[in-house]
């Protein structure tokens, strides 16, 4: 007669863990995609709008950028020996019609005795269209003074000082060209009489080691609001958009 012996095992706790944490991240996930769905029509709107309103704020800039006149500069070279005062021709930079501009002549010359010793001396400036007719000529008075009286300290510490100075004259104030058409421009400075008619009668110029004539822009009404406020305000907006979205 055999006997038969059963073992009875202990319950395995693994399989209710088990199902307890997938459980858990069912849970999780049913959460996770509740919370997208109830927040995805606002998800929505930010992905749509953020990029249009970067986009619009960029074309908006480049439109003021490109619509409000920018200051300019030009270099100029002077011909010696050609007419009886240094003279310059150069081309003018495109510029607006109605906008009114501050044009200025700066010269940089040796600050010597005999650049003193010139005296008074004219700065002329006749701008022209294509067909040379001329749309506006004008023309200033300039000196180049003296150093002013220094005491000790002040020799000791210029005595590394360049020997030059800058000289700067506004030719054409609040200037409104009244045509975009190319212009171009004739510089001319010194004496006519080429000082010829002072002193003993010799010949003089003014030595220019370098000169440009600048462009300042006046302006007035909307180019001005849009200049002042363009930046100030895209930041401000943007910023608000988001809060309230």
């Amino acid at each position: 007669m055999s006997t038969t012996v059963t073992k009875v095992g202990l319950p395995d706790d693994k399989e209710p863990q088990q199902d307890e944490e997938v459980s858990l991240i069912e849970r999780i996930l049913r959460t996770v995609v509740d919370v997208s769905l109830h927040y995805l029509p606002q998800l929505a709107i930010i992905a749509i709008s953020v990029p249009l309103i970067i986009i619009v704020s960029l074309i908006a800039g480049l439109i003021v950028r490109n619509s409000v006149p920018q200051p300019w500069e030009r270099r100029v070279f002077f011909q010696y020996g050609e007419s009886p005062i240094p003279i310059a021709h150069f081309q003018l930079p495109p510029l607006v019609a109605d906008q009114a501009y501050d044009i200025s002549v700066h010269l940089t010359v040796p600050h010597t005795d005999i650049s003193v010793s010139l005296g008074n001396f004219m700065t002329y400036l006749n701008v022209t269209t294509p067909s040379n007719k001329t749309l506006i000529a004008a023309r200033k008075p300039a000196a180049i003074l003296p150093k002013a009286p220094k005491g000790p300290i002040r020799r000791l510490l210029s005595l590394s000082s360049s020997g030059y100075v800058d000289v700067t004259i506004s030719i054409l104030p609040d200037w409104i060209p009244g045509t975009s058409s190319p212009l171009f421009a004739t510089l001319e400075v010194g004496r006519r009489d080429s000082w010829k008619s002072l002193g003993s009668g010799e010949g003089r110029e003014v030595t220019i080691l370098e000169a440009f004539v600048k462009g300042s822009v006046q302006l007035h009404g909307t180019r001005r609001l849009l200049l002042r406020h363009c930046r100030t305000w895209s930041r401000p907006l943007l910023l608000s958009f988001l809060r309230t979205v």
